[in-house]
């Protein structure tokens, strides 16, 4: 019996290779192929676009020095167009323009010495009517004109 039973585990039947079988193992083949091709496509993009990208950068950084130096060549220009000795020359050589003399500054002299405390809610020194008004300018008028004669 142990003899039936050993025969019967080592005498398994071979298996046949059928046309199916055959189809079946190349399509697998083949979807392996086709992935390792779509794997290598994709690294080899990936590497192309990184150095596309690095190409790119190194145009950008040499296009931002050429920039700064002309930004700064244009500081410096601006700097030099607006210095005050070069103003004053073109103000006075072109334009025909002299420099300031002494300068004068008017003295506020007041109007009405003696005037009374103005009512709440007017301006001091300011006429509230249009003959006031006209009074206020006539007194100042007035006033200007001995101050000028005090001072000849």
């Amino acid at each position: 019996m142990n003899r039936k039973c050993s025969a019967r585990r080592t005498s398994r039947p071979a298996r046949r290779r059928t046309p199916r079988s055959d189809l079946v193992v190349a399509l697998r083949m083949v979807a392996l192929w086709s992935l390792a091709v779509c794997v290598a496509f994709a690294v080899v993009s990936r590497h192309t676009r990184a150095a596309a990208l690095g190409y790119e950068i190194r145009e950008l950084k040499r296009e931002l020095k050429l920039l700064q130096s002309e930004n700064q060549r244009l500081r410096c220009e601006v700097a030099r167009l607006a210095s005050p000795q070069r103003i004053s020359a073109i103000a006075m050589g072109k334009l025909g323009m002299k420099p300031p003399g002494t300068i004068r500054v008017a003295e506020r002299v007041p109007l009405l010495a003696d005037a009374a405390e103005p009512a709440a809610g007017t301006l001091v020194g300011r006429p509230s009517s249009l003959r006031a008004a006209i009074r206020w300018i006539v007194a100042a008028l007035f006033e200007l004109r001995q101050a000028q004669a005090r001072r000849r």
